[in-house]
């Protein structure tokens, strides 16, 4: 208790996301969960970009700048936002 967060080793920067038809990162589709209802995540890196939201005729975008943990160096060439599973999803 106390202990300064921004020094643990470590350090990284995730994304989840409860929107119903996902978000992207980086052109890679990121949705809710699995198809047996696990959460899906990933982690970030400065540079990578965020999108919630495209039609036809309009995007939003956030481009991630991050100045702690690993997230602060850009992706490494060659690398790609990768999707991990994580814990059940309930509706509890």
């Amino acid at each position: 208790m106390g202990k300064d967060w921004t020094s643990l080793v470590d350090l990284h920067v995730g994304i989840w996301t409860c929107a119903t038809y996902g978000l992207s990162v980086n052109g890679k589709f990121l949705k809710q969960h699995n198809e047996k209802g696990y959460a899906l995540y990933g982690h970030l890196h400065t540079g990578d970009i965020i999108q919630v939201y495209h039609d036809k005729t309009a995007c939003l975008r956030f481009r991630c700048e991050f100045y702690l943990g690993s997230g602060r160096h850009p992706r490494p060439h060659g690398t790609s936002f990768n999707t991990l599973i994580g814990t059940k999803v309930t509706n509890d």
